[in-house]
């Protein structure tokens, strides 16, 4: 975070206003491919049966939740309301899903020990079904809501 705000100040980084866009398909299907590498990213990390390995994708979506938060502070001291509400909206969904998909990983490593299959696919194919189940309402909301947030605010 530290990095991305002496950037800013050193005019490294160009932030301006966030600009509300009317959604096309062409935005929608942006934002849902850029979910879904996302949580691609998780799924992929989580099959290698390594706890600490959710650690290598994380630190690249923090810095991209610190351009988010960034841009929230911007929006917050240059932009109207409904902007820095769309803005919010939008750090606070994709930390979340970043959070979640965490958690998710670690569990699902953590879950493998207990399950009893041959083959290691269905081991761990039963352990991530058992750790989605009781956190994919919040993680929808969290998908849907980011989704629809940055198909809004992509230009």
């Amino acid at each position: 975070m530290l990095l991305i705000v002496l950037s800013y100040e050193k005019g490294l980084l160009n932030v301006h206003a966030t600009v509300l866009n009317t959604m096309s398909l062409e935005t929608i299907s942006t934002s849902i491919f850029t979910t879904l590498k996302i949580l691609l990213v998780y799924l992929a990390t989580s099959i290698i049966p390594i706890r600490w390995l959710y650690v290598i994708p994380t630190p690249f979506f923090i810095s991209t939740f610190d351009l988010y938060f960034l841009q929230l502070i911007f929006n917050i001291f240059h932009g109207t309301l409904l902007i820095t509400a769309v803005s919010a909206v939008l750090t606070i969904a994709f930390i979340g899903i970043i959070y979640e998909l965490s958690v998710i990983n670690v569990q699902t490593v953590d879950n493998l020990k207990y399950q009893q299959f041959d083959h290691f696919i269905s081991r761990w194919w039963h352990s991530l079904i058992s750790t989605i189940k009781p956190k994919w309402k919040l993680l929808v909301i969290l998908a849907i809501s980011y989704v629809v947030v940055l198909s809004i605010t992509k230009s």
